[in-house]
């Protein structure tokens, strides 16, 4: 329940700092309407009165389409359940079928008809009203079940919460038998499609009338049947509805085939956002927009990312006509040096306008990316900064060019050597996505605290950012939770240090759900499942389990155990294998644990055996590193990617090494395109003074761009032409290696001055180093380091002059 109490907290600080004359009346409604237990309780808590009387009346569950005038209400996906008192808002009918909210004083102030005590919530079991206290306990159980006073305790709610009898109180006459079984029929639905049924489709039943009632739940059936699996819950269908009357009767009205249609789209809810309050869209419409060019790649691949950009920006405005679509999407600012369109920064500026329709003001995107703030060294354009500092502003129109550079100027975003920290900067930004920029002295405040700080002093940005993790989007954590966080023993191993992987696994459970609580933890990590036969906790099989849960909150017990149970992760001896299981796993990164069914086709491919039908668990890896977070890949896909020519060798054997090189650069970003790979790979660059494939050099380039996809030509040409690399006027491979090897991940090198000065450094003037470059040395210094980044000279000169290295 907290969540939503916070996020009503957040809507109301928009609004009381908007503009009046620029609120939608009509939106406002809505939005009073969705939320009219949680601002109940939220204005309860805030004022500080626990009780008050009761006002409004009504049908037994048939409440108002504004506000509930009496109704018994189940949040969210929790299934919280209690009675909620509330008199209309002013200007608001009750009874009133006029859906332009026009009139009456801000609904945020109280009139003088309207009486600040008059919301009440009351216990789902005794029908007390709740106190202060009890109403701050409900606030903070984000996974209660009810709404119930101290008096009554957990499992003692009464029957409402069992979905026949949520539809029974939402509907105003008796049911016959034959509707009963239609009820019950999808109910079945949706405890086969596992979707959540959320209070608002309780609601929306009250307001279908009894002529249209086999219909609608025939058509319900017919709709949630074939629903989209991206979708769980019934917010798709209720969002477009709105308990408008014409909208049920349009539903009612329509063919199976076509509401099948509609809820098999993979954009469904691109639509929904759109149609958001105006009815189902007719199925011409939708087929027509689908059709414009404009959302097609140069692979003729349908854009999703683009379409949500536009729908996000049209949100609850109904559906763009072509031409203005065709208009913005011209716009020169969004191509990139190539040419090519660049979805991520058309992205951005939908986020920012999210709702507020099209962008009209060209010059003004134009203005925007101009800035030289975006610009780093080299003046290329730094998106990863730009996304950071417009998700801050999502939702609140353009940025403001004085603002942005008072932020950005700030000294706490610079490290030791003066480099700007991007690492520090977006975790604190995701923190305050959708929330405006940060005040100065919060952040310098926050930054200071000591808990970030390890045993040498040192900022340990990793524990910062999984903390800010779990507070996205939520704003700044209070320092006292964040030190009885960090101060829970189970983050200790045994030798009492501090387990960071084991923290991050848990922080990543919960992002964006803010701290958990101990016991939860306490619980999760004494499940036996997650200790091996030596009884020592297997923190891999741990990490892989809860990527698989990122942001979806704790799993249950038992459904680890069964997906643990499963024998597909058991290799001929009976041993676990937990290489396989983290492959599998990683492609479900926060899309929640699989089905059976669906791993046990895709292990039964016959493209993952060998010659010698043994499963080779080297070459699933590398397909499961592109399908990170992806889901599961198609059977042809991977059967057209493993044929390509450019894997096999001269013998025809397949290139194992060569293709984890090229999937590690496309780490979750799905299947490369075979012209890429093949143009890629014919570089003259990879080739030595024979013609031949030089392997280890390619792996070395790979490695650094892993998870960044393909370098560009150009690029490589550079940074392997500068004269760094070379020793006695030849290419020194173990050298460029050695670098590589210390920048897995980080991209090629930017600039050339850096790699001058660290190699030039590492080159001691030791004996050593009498006859030249000691190479074997700086192999076995540089594997210490990989994917560490660049040593420190002063470091490197420490280590090197330790006495036991001396005979």
């Amino acid at each position: 329940m907290s969540n939503r109490i916070m996020v009503i907290e957040a809507d109301l600080m928009d609004l009381e700092r908007s503009d009046p004359a620029t609120i939608d009346p009509g939106l406002l409604q809505t939005w009073l309407a969705d939320n009219d237990q949680e601002l109940s309780i939220y204005r309860e808590i805030t004022s500080g009165k626990g009780s008050g009387r009761q006002a409004g009346s009504g049908k037994k569950g048939h409440p108002s389409r504004t506000t509930a005038a009496s109704s018994t209400a189940t949040t969210g996906g929790s299934g919280q359940s209690g009675q909620i008192s509330q008199a209309a808002v002013p200007g608001q009918e009750t009874d009133s079928e006029d859906d332009s909210g026009s009139g009456g004083d801000d609904p945020l102030k109280p009139s003088a008809e309207q009486d600040t005590g008059s919301s009440v919530a009351t216990c789902s079991k005794c029908n007390k009203p709740l106190n202060q206290q009890e109403l701050k306990r409900i606030a903070n159980e984000e996974s209660a079940s009810a709404f119930l006073c101290d008096n009554c305790p957990p499992g003692t709610e009464s029957k409402k919460n069992e979905p026949l009898e949520e539809v029974k109180e939402n509907i105003e006459y008796e049911l016959t038998n034959e509707e009963l079984e239609k009820v019950q029929s999808l109910m079945v639905v949706f405890e086969k499609e596992n979707i959540t049924v959320k209070y608002s489709f309780y609601r929306l039943l009250g307001f279908v009338e009894r002529n249209s009632f086999n219909g609608f739940f025939d058509n319900a059936i017919a709709f949630f049947g074939h629903l989209t699996e991206s979708i769980k819950n019934t917010d798709v269908l209720t969002d477009m509805l709105k308990n408008r009357k014409e909208h049920i009767s349009d539903f009612v009205e329509r063919s199976q085939d076509e509401l099948a249609y509609l809820a098999s789209l993979n954009v469904l809810t691109s639509f929904a956002s759109m149609n958001n309050g105006k009815g189902v869209p007719k199925h011409e419409e939708v087929k027509a927009i689908l059709s414009w060019p404009e959302w097609k790649d140069q692979n003729d691949n349908f854009n999703t990312q683009l379409f949500l950009a536009i729908s996000s920006m049209n949100h609850s405005r109904g559906f763009p006509k072509h031409e203005e679509v065709k208009a913005v999407l011209s716009w020169p600012e969004w191509k990139d040096k190539n040419g090519e369109f660049n979805t991520k920064l058309f992205l951005v500026f939908s986020c920012m306008d999210h709702g507020k329709g099209l962008h009209k003001h060209k010059e003004k995107v134009k203005e925007v990316l101009g800035w030289p703030e975006w610009r780093d060294r080299d003046g290329k354009f730094n998106a990863e900064l730009f996304l950071a500092v417009t998700s801050m502003n999502h939702g609140r129109g353009f940025l403001k060019h004085e603002e942005v550079t008072m932020l950005l100027g700030w000294p706490e975003w610079r490290d030791q050597d003066g480099e700007f920290n991007t690492e520090l900067f977006l975790a604190v930004s995701s923190m305050n996505h959708g929330r405006g920029f940060p005040k100065h002295e919060e952040v310098t405040m926050l930054l200071g605290w000591p808990e970030w700080r390890d045993q040498d002093g040192e900022f340990n940005t990793e524990l910062f950012l999984a903390v800010m993790s779990m507070n996205h989007g939520r704003g700044f954590p209070k320092h006292e939770e964040v030190a009885v966080l960090l101060g829970w023993p189970e983050w200790r191993d045994q030798d009492g240090e501090f387990n960071t992987k084991l923290f991050l696994a848990v922080t990543s459970v919960n992002h964006g759900r803010g701290f958990p609580k101990h016991e939860e933890v306490a619980v999760l990590l004494g499940w036996p499942e997650w200790r091996d036969q030596d009884g020592k906790f297997n923190t891999k099989l741990f990490l892989a389990v809860t990527s698989v849960n990122h942001g979806r909150g704790f799993p249950k017990h038992e459904e680890v155990a069964v997906l643990l149970g499963w024998p597909e992760w058991r290799d001929q001896d009976g041993k676990f294998n937990t290489e396989l299981f983290l492959a599998v796993m990683s492609m479900n990164h926060g899309r929640g644990f699989p089905k059976h069914e669906e791993v046990t086709v895709l292990l039964g491919w016959p493209e993952w055996r060998d010659r010698d039908g043994k499963f080779n668990t080297k070459l699933f890896v590398a397909v499961s590193f592109m399908n990170h977070g992806k889901g599961f890949p198609k059977h042809e896909e991977v059967a057209v990617l493993l044929s390509w020519p450019e894997w096999r060798d001269q013998d025809g054997e397949f290139n194992t090494k060569l293709f984890l090189a090229v999937s590690s650069m496309n780490h979750g970003r799905g299947f490369p395109k075979h012209v890429e790979v093949r143009l890629m790979l014919d570089w003259p660059e990879w080739r030595d003074q024979d013609g031949r494939f030089n392997t280890e050099l390619f792996l070395a380039l790979s490695s650094m761009n892993h998870g960044k996809g393909f370098p560009k030509h150009e690029e490589v040409t550079v940074v392997l032409g500068w004269l760094e690399w070379r020793r006695d006027d030849k290419f020194n491979t173990a050298l460029f290696l050695y670098y590589a090897s210390r920048n897995h991940g980080r991209g090629l090198p930017k600039h050339q001055q850096e790699v001058k000065d660290t190699l030039s450094r590492l080159e001691s003037k030791d004996q050593q180093y009498e006859h030249g470059f000691n190479e074997e040395l700086f192999r076995a210094f540089s594997s210490m380091s990989t994917s560490r980044g660049l040593p420190q000279y002063e470091q490197v000169k420490a280590i090197f002059n330790w006495p036991k290295w001396k005979d």
